[in-house]
């Protein structure tokens, strides 16, 4: 029998804000300069195809773990108090009561904030994210580069029944690699999105 998988988002889903963009509002954008400039060139990249809206994320993500990284432990300690407190309970209930073998978060978050905030409450085989300690090369985790992570961990995914919950439709190419996928409302709600034999 295959393992059961659940790959769960972070931002949206398993909390109930986006952790970065939460960071980004309250530290007013950092009055980093190249920042805004990253920002600006996700805006008009959009047009030229996924290839460079990727590239232009990947920037101006990288230039914001970097900034996230020089706040003082103090800070940080803060930010994830609120995102414990931010728990999507709906989500924490399904994983605990469905009986998955493993539980993979997959987040364009940061690794740091993630594994701070889950720990202790849930217990999570790996974390498929950014990290503010490895941004050479950076390329952000998000669309197809999930999956491309994903498949580096469950090499052969026939051995594997993959259950996916996300609040977005941006992770439709881990959508069609998963056997069941569930959207998480605004509400934190659960519905059933697809649900099929691959």
């Amino acid at each position: 029998m295959n393992k059961k998988i659940a790959l769960v988002d972070f931002d949206e889903t398993l909390i109930k804000v986006d952790s970065l963009a939460y960071i980004l509002k309250k530290e007013k954008g950092f009055f980093d300069i190249p920042l805004i400039f990253c920002g600006f060139f996700i805006i008009i990249s959009k047009p030229f195809g996924d290839k460079a809206y990727i590239k232009a994320r990947s920037y101006f993500k990288k230039r914001l773990l970097k900034l996230i990284k020089r706040l003082s432990q103090e800070k940080k300690n803060k930010y994830i108090v609120y995102f414990r407190n931010c728990i999507n309970q709906n989500v924490f209930d399904h994983i605990k009561n469905n009986g998955y073998d493993e539980v993979t978060i997959v987040s364009a978050g940061e690794q740091h904030i993630i594994s701070a905030t889950v720990d202790g409450m849930l217990h999570i085989n790996h974390i498929i994210s950014n990290d503010w300690d490895h941004v050479d090369g950076f390329v952000t985790c998000w669309g197809t580069e999930k999956v491309r992570r994903v498949k580096e961990i469950y090499k052969d995914s026939n051995h594997y029944h993959f259950t996916l919950l996300t609040d977005s439709f941006h992770d439709g190419p881990l959508m069609e690699m998963c056997n069941k996928t569930y959207l998480i409302s605004k509400d934190g709600s659960i519905k059933l999105f697809n649900d099929r034999i691959i």
